[in-house]
């Protein structure tokens, strides 16, 4: 173990001992090395040049500006290449790879670029992390030319003049964790995308569309994101099918929380949550899937049953808001119909804040019984399973006290009508005759398992 921990230090002493300072732009073109960028540097040219694999460029918090041409960095078939801690601005492209996979991006502010923030053409398993991705012309991350498995998560990614991020022939690759706002529009997926996973970033105030899908887009995943207040929340046409759509936040965008063009089909779209003036607009003959079969299982609105959508508008007039729950499931008693092969068959509604009445009919309460039995008796609504609980305080001698029972379910119950005798109340303690209060709590829980208590409180005095 001790010569473990010395082989660790001397490997980490020579890695910082091999760092090689740097005061300007160039190539850099000797493997596994790390370079340290001391200063800002300008340039009217490719500002550097990676020639070699497992090459790190830690610009050390510094400025690379270039004359709004050329590349900031460039990397062209090598591998493993890491850039951190630079901010990089001034260029055509901030940073340019191609054909080169296992590369890390980490850190950085791409801002004021004239072009694309980066463009990476036909390169794998990229990770691009924890970057500052503004104000670029063009599109902020733009990934192209059949690129696997690469990873975009925890950037900040705003106000670019196109795309926040645009896949172009991309497969298998990871968006997720982003803060995307106030682009020309948020992710937009072209040209055999296909595969992809977006999850739990949040798309909000970009100008035309929060998520664009168009021209053979298959059987990628969207999901736990929260899309906001942008022209079209998710927008689908020419051949995108058998995407899934589902867990999502889709509100207050300007004019459809989803449009659905030509030839997008066999698109599954469940368990989102939609509010928008206008939440969908359809605009192809092609069946998609709205629903799943009903499951058990907490839904987007927190009920009980996942089944299609919620379908509200800020008004309170959306469908969901409006519809019939005779059965009190949470799910609307009638389809919500698009045309003949597009229907939400089980859209979701929200459960009665208060699903049945319950009410204690005897004993009233503050009544006195001069017997040593009552009977307990309870109405509801509906069916409802009802349990009480006994509880005695004494309370005119002795200085207090009592106790209560374990809950235990009423002998007449299930329906609407629930009895209970409860016999053996005591108004004598040492022999000496006394007033004694009582009190029953009663919790009668329905089908859907929602749940109301009521209580009484009465006096026992045998004379």
């Amino acid at each position: 173990m001790k010569k473990i921990l010395i082989l660790i230090i001397a490997l980490f002493l020579v890695s910082s001992v091999n760092a090689i300072d740097i005061y300007d732009c160039q190539d850099l073109d000797i493997e596994g090395e790390t370079y340290v960028l001391q200063n800002d540097v300008s340039t009217d040219d490719t500002c550097f040049i990676v020639l070699a694999d497992y090459v790190t460029l830690d610009a050390n918090g510094s400025r690379i500006t270039g004359s709004n041409n050329e590349e900031g960095i460039y990397l062209n078939n090598y591998d493993f290449f890491t850039i951190r801690n630079a901010k990089i601005s001034g260029f055509d492209y901030g940073i340019r790879i191609i054909n080169s996979n296992n590369n890390f991006i980490e850190y950085n502010q791409i801002v004021d670029n004239s072009g694309r923030g980066m463009r990476i053409s036909n390169s794998d398993d990229n990770i691009i992390s924890g970057n500052r991705i503004e104000n670029n012309e063009d599109d902020g991350i733009y990934l192209q030319g059949g690129g696997l498995d690469n990873l975009i998560y925890n950037n900040n990614i705003k106000n670019n003049g196109d795309a926040g991020i645009y896949f172009d022939e991309i497969y298998t690759s990871h968006i997720y964790h982003n803060y995307i706002k106030n682009n020309g529009f948020g992710i937009s997926f072209k040209d055999e995308a296909e595969g992809n996973l977006i999850y739990d970033n949040f798309i909000m105030n970009n100008t035309w569309w929060g998520i664009y899908l168009a021209d053979e887009v298959f059987d990628n995943s969207f999901y736990d994101n929260t899309v906001e207040s942008n022209g079209v929340g998710f927008y689908l046409e020419y051949d995108v099918v058998g995407n899934s759509i589902y867990n999502n936040y889709i509100e207050h965008n300007i004019l459809f929380g989803i449009y659905v063009g030509e030839y997008a089909e066999d698109n599954l779209i469940y368990n989102n949550f939609f509010n928008n003036n206008q939440n969908i607009d359809l605009d192809t003959e092609e069946p998609n899937f709205w629903n799943i079969d009903l499951t058990h299982g907490r839904n987007i609105i927190n009920g009980p049953i996942l089944g299609g959508n919620y379908w509200a508008t800020p008004s309170g007039n959306g469908f969901s808001q409006t519809c019939e729950d005779l059965n009190t499931n949470g799910i609307c008693d009638r389809r919500y119909i698009f045309d003949e092969d597009n229907i939400d068959f089980y859209p979701l509604t929200f459960l009665e804040t208060v699903p049945f009445m319950l009410q204690i009919i005897n004993p009233l309460d503050d009544s006195t019984v001069n017997s040593s039995s009552v009977w307990l008796n309870v109405v509801t609504s509906e069916n409802t399973v009802c349990e009480y609980i006994l509880i005695h305080t004494i309370q005119y001698q002795w200085g207090g006290g009592g106790g209560c029972s374990m809950p235990q379910n009423m002998s007449t119950t299930g329906g609407t009508y629930h009895s209970q005798l409860v016999e053996g109340l005591e108004t004598t303690v040492n022999n000496a005759t006394q007033r004694e209060n009582y009190g029953f709590d009663v919790d009668c829980v329905d089908n859907s398992g929602n749940s109301i208590e009521d209580s009484v409180s009465f006096f026992v005095e045998i004379i």
